[in-house]
């Protein structure tokens, strides 16, 4: 009995063995018809017995091992996954090159981008904030450097020599913040806009605005326009409270004088610019982003493919981590320089209020001064504004998604999408800290404090 039930098993491991002969035949045809040949010699003499050999094999089934029915089902797995491949019915597999958690974090957005981005690495055209970052950068810094640097020398030369240079702490502060922001977040920004995650980002966002015929310029035109109308007012307000410096001073006759304030306005204004064309950068990156959400959420309902939405958010959120990951040097430096500033100003002001020699023209000319500081702190608060209203949108997309009308009240694909971008955390974040508008609205509540403070001071002093 024993030895017919192990005959039994053998001839039945033989028959499944045989059954999978067939499957690969059935699959080499299939592939000679696609690809025009073979695609492995051995899976072509594995395939090749005929009629006979199978009666053979039935024949002696009761002398086949299980070990070798065994070694004969693992060759043929192998020539399935192989078959598999070739078909292309196997989803690619990234391999990561990096032990750390982050470093393969960054390897997957990359990786996903990839798979929805253009076969050539070329930077879209977006303007002319991309075409001086992107092609004049070195030329952009020099710009702010020389200029820069002739006012710092003139500054120290003149006093050191003991000529008195009529020139406010908040003028040369001012020209100095402006300059070293100018030169960090450029260059950083330059950097970042240069490598091959944030072309791949910005080819997906193109493509992806593009397809919904939006006109992603006309949408941060707008903000261009603001930008431009606040570089012309912070230097309309640094060269007037220079000129009433200068007038006050009585500073006539003294070449050197007007020769250094000029060199000064001239760095502050090409710093300015410079920086102000950063924050624009960055704004009109977040604008489009925010874009791109309002074009995946239209998408969705109008097509209510689930499924296809996992993939598209997959995407999505990609985009999101990657280019947030790229700006976040250039925006923590504008946001902790211009805090800095910001500081400086408060004290200054401060100081000068309850100093023992209070004038109220000086004062008056010393704030006026100080007016380039609190401009880019409420610029930084805009950039920071933008950060944070695409995190509360990002937010919101699971709530919007679980509205979608369908023909089921329960539908398995739609709570599968929502629980998706859940877990996805998708959003604006810095050094993985993610930008909320609670942490927004908490910046914006210090500054009225800190606002309604002096003011209340202020009045029980002077009033």
């Amino acid at each position: 009995m024993r030895r017919k039930s192990q005959i039994t098993m053998n001839s039945g491991n033989s028959t499944q063995v045989i059954e999978k002969v067939g499957t690969l035949r059935k699959m080499e045809s299939q592939l000679l018809r696609e690809l025009g040949g073979s695609f492995s010699k051995d899976l072509a003499q594995f395939s090749s017995s005929g009629p006979t050999e199978k009666r053979k094999r039935s024949s002696v089934a009761s002398l086949v091992s299980v070990d070798e029915s065994n070694a004969t089902e693992s060759q043929a797995t192998s020539h399935i996954t192989a078959a598999t491949r070739v078909l292309g019915l196997e989803s690619p597999r990234m391999r990561a090159t990096a032990s750390r958690m982050g470093a393969m974090n960054r390897e997957t957005q990359t990786h996903i981008l990839h798979e929805h981005s253009l076969t050539d690495l070329e930077m879209p055209e977006t303007g002319f904030g991309f075409h001086v970052l992107l092609r004049r950068s070195r030329l952009m810094c020099f710009a702010v450097a020389l200029p820069w640097l002739g006012h710092v020398a003139a500054c120290i030369a003149w006093p050191a020599m003991g000529q008195h240079l009529p020139m406010s702490s908040f003028n040369f502060i001012s020209a100095n913040l402006y300059a070293v922001l100018a030169i960090t977040c450029g260059l950083m920004l330059s950097r970042a806009l240069h490598s091959c995650d944030m072309v791949l980002a910005i080819q997906r966002l193109h493509m992806f605005v593009a397809d919904f015929e939006v006109k992603w310029q006309g949408v941060s035109g707008q903000e261009w326009r603001k930008y431009a109308l606040a570089w012309l007012f912070v230097v309309g307000f640094e060269a007037g409270s220079r000129a009433m410096q200068l007038n006050l001073e009585d500073a006539d006759g003294q070449a050197w004088v007007y020769t250094t304030h000029a060199v000064s306005l001239l760095s502050f204004a090409i710093s300015s610019a410079v920086l102000l064309l950063v924050a624009y950068v960055q704004s009109h990156l977040l604008l489009g982003l925010d874009k791109s959400l309002d074009c995946w959420c239209f998408q969705i309902v109008n097509s209510p493919d689930f499924a296809l939405g996992v993939q598209n958010w997959n995407a999505m959120q990609a985009l999101l981590k990657c280019v947030s990951r790229e700006l976040e040097g250039s925006f923590l430096a504008l946001q902790s320089l211009a805090c800095l500033g910001f500081i400086f100003f408060i004290g200054c002001s401060i100081t000068l209020t309850f100093g023992t020699d209070f004038q109220v023209l000086p004062v008056c000319i010393e704030l006026l001064h100080a007016m380039p500081l609190p401009v880019l702190y409420l610029l930084s608060i805009r950039v920071c504004a933008h950060g944070a209203s695409l995190t509360e949108k990002s937010r919101s997309i699971p709530a919007f998604v679980n509205q979608i009308p369908t023909r089921n009240c329960i539908n398995q694909e739609r709570s599968y999408l929502v629980r998706f971008i859940l877990d996805s955390s998708a959003g604006f974040s810095v050094r993985d800290v993610k930008l909320t508008q609670e942490l927004f609205m908490k910046q914006v509540g210090l500054l009225a404090a800190l606002v309604s403070g002096i003011v209340g001071v202020l009045s029980r002093v002077y009033v």
